[in-house]
């Protein structure tokens, strides 16, 4: 078990979510910790066997330091040029932040 120091999110919303308003610490949060499907070309490898499974993928908060930073995910790929880029998209904090770990 490994006790948080900091936590990284993504500031742009993924796939856009159109229409859901400025993202919010919350939902960053939420985003983070759900959980991935590694199927087709994700497919993970079993060193025993050799053989590539279906697998889910994700993190989960277990336990949190006293004092926690966000580390924010400001810069993404722009896939035509190939050059970084930086994300200004809002992203709203609240006044306290309770983590429930």
């Amino acid at each position: 078990m490994t006790l948080h120091t900091d936590i990284g999110v993504e500031v742009r919303p993924m796939g856009g979510e159109v229409g859901s308003g400025p993202l919010t610490l919350d939902r960053a949060l939420a985003r983070a910790q759900s959980a991935s499907v590694m199927d087709g070309d994700n497919k993970v490898g079993c060193e025993r066997c050799g053989e590539r499974t279906r697998s889910v993928k994700g993190e989960r908060l277990v336990s949190v330091a006293p004092h926690l930073a966000f580390h924010l995910h400001r810069f993404t790929l722009d896939l035509t040029t190939l050059t970084s880029k930086k994300v200004l998209d809002e992203l709203r904090f609240p006044f306290w932040v309770f983590v429930d770990a």
